[in-house]
């Protein structure tokens, strides 16, 4: 709410920010010198009498006042009364609260300064965080339900009115521009709400529960069992995510069995270091099975670096550096141990340097291993 003329705040009718006010209910009364010569003019034209071009002056002085900031009620008012109005009683556009009061009872103001700020309560905007893979299923015009903790047997109803077109860099989120209707005032700003939205009809799609896919950071990968124990690595390609299910798009087909979580448990039975060898470095092949092209030669051996996790009985688990020559990633994963066990010196919590070997079911075995050699002191 801005200032139409150069004045003097005479009144305040509101106190501070936050205060609830009514459409039409009087803000602030100002004093207004600029519209008493103006109004005066009009005046003592209009006390002339019956002179030749009388109408032609008074609509010149009309529209003086005008030019001073007054609206056609308030010369409206000066006309009817005949007598000079120099104070303008400022009112509430909308109903809402004041969010902002810059003004006080004395002081000078500018024509165009802003005294108010207010705040309409009876439609209010929510800023929703649509994650980036969900934001296809969300369009203006969608419907919306939100709830809040403090109202939590209150539902209100509204539309998305936009959706801005920037994502979030941290977060990697869009942000929806919600409208509710908000009859009694119970939303208020500050509050926090939790929508949900009634997405445009979709097709039928192929959804997986989310833990089931594995993200390597270039491709998504599901297990698939393949009977008698074993399993395969499959590429899928995914789509958007809701609720713990993801979309399969490509990769998978109605009816196969999945490997929905504990991925990298599944006993040594299953043959799982072996897929997981052939999910790192071998393409998918057209039918959608791991291929099985390539697999190490047995007794070959493979040199690593890493830290050891764990040591069992039979076998040691160690987070390795990646492997150039099994074009495997940095993963942690348990290796068999050899006949004789480990070396004493070597305990859970060292670095080690080791060497793999292939064995014929696909799995491998230390075929030695021993403490890394600590960095030299600069002298």
């Amino acid at each position: 709410v801005q200032a139409r003329s150069n004045g003097f705040v005479e009144k305040l009718y509101v106190r501070a920010a936050l205060d609830p006010v009514k459409q039409g209910q009087p803000l602030a009364e100002l004093y207004v010198p600029e519209w008493i010569a103006a109004q005066e003019e009009y005046l003592s034209i209009k006390r002339m009498g019956n002179v030749p071009g009388l109408d032609t002056l008074l609509d010149g002085a009309r529209q003086r006042m005008r030019l001073t900031g007054m609206n056609d009620e308030q010369i409206r008012r000066v006309t009817s009364s005949e007598k000079v109005q120099p104070r303008l009683t400022i009112t509430a556009p909308i109903g809402g609260v004041i969010s902002e009061l810059a003004v006080r009872e004395g002081m000078t103001v500018m024509s165009g300064a802003p005294l108010f700020r207010l705040n309409g309560t009876s439609t209010v905007w929510v800023n929703a965080e649509i994650p980036e893979n969900m934001s296809a299923q969300v369009r203006p015009g969608n419907m919306v339900e939100a709830r809040t903790p403090s109202l939590s047997a209150a539902v209100f109803k509204g539309k998305v009115s936009a959706l801005l077109p920037e994502v979030n860099a941290s977060t990697r989120t869009l942000k929806a521009r919600i409208e509710l209707a908000n009859p009694k005032g119970e939303l208020v700003p500050g509050m926090f709400a939790t929508v949900s939205f009634t997405p445009a009809a979709r097709q039928d799609v192929l959804l997986v529960p989310t833990e089931a896919v594995i993200q390597t950071g270039k491709r998504s990968v599901v297990m698939i069992a393949e009977g008698e124990g074993k399993f395969a690595a499959v590429d899928v390609e995914t789509g958007t995510e809701s609720n713990g299910k993801t979309e399969i798009r490509k990769g998978l087909e109605a009816g196969q069995k999945i490997v929905v979580s504990g991925q990298f448990l599944i006993d040594s039975e299953a043959s799982l270091k072996g897929t997981t060898t052939r999910m790192a470095d071998t393409p998918v092949a057209e039918g959608g099975k791991g291929d099985k092209i390539g697999k190490p030669a047995t007794g070959q051996t493979h040199r690593g670096e890493g830290k050891v996790e764990k040591i069992d009985k039979d076998d040691v688990t160690i987070s390795h550096a990646p492997i150039p020559s099994l074009q495997w990633g940095p993963m942690t994963m348990g290796f068999k141990l050899p006949a004789g066990g480990l070396p004493k010196n070597v305990a859970v919590g060292d670095a080690v340097v080791f060497e793999l070997r292939a064995l014929k079911d696909g799995m491998f075995e230390i075929a030695s291993i021993s403490p890394a050699a600590a960095p030299q002191s600069p002298k």
